[in-house]
């Protein structure tokens, strides 16, 4: 889901979101992961991470978001409620996609 805030009220509400439930796959009893599978969490997360990135590197030159008004860069963040996130990009103004540093 998108969403955050800006001088127009919430930016991204009316964007729709990604599917991402692919990513995160259930287990025999149905339920999406063990809260404290760490590495689990971790790589679903990155998987998701990627698909995410791809789409937003495409629509990064649109035209369409390159005319939303921007003072500055945006940022796009994967959050699993209260348990991980992760930052996949900031888009700038001019529709250059900066990744975040890699960690070693």
């Amino acid at each position: 889901m998108g969403y955050g805030g800006g001088s127009e009220g919430e930016a991204f509400d009316a964007c729709g979101g990604f599917n991402l439930e692919p990513f995160f796959p259930l287990d025999a009893d149905g339920e999406y992961f063990e809260d404290d599978d760490e590495e689990f969490i971790s790589e679903c997360l990155q998987k998701a991470g990627e698909a995410v990135l791809e789409s937003l590197q495409s629509v990064a030159i649109s035209e369409a978001f390159l005319n939303i008004p921007k003072e500055g860069p945006i940022v796009f963040v994967l959050n699993i409620v209260d348990q991980k996130s992760k930052v996949i990009c900031r888009i700038h103004p001019d529709g250059q996609v900066e990744l975040p540093p890699k960690k070693d």
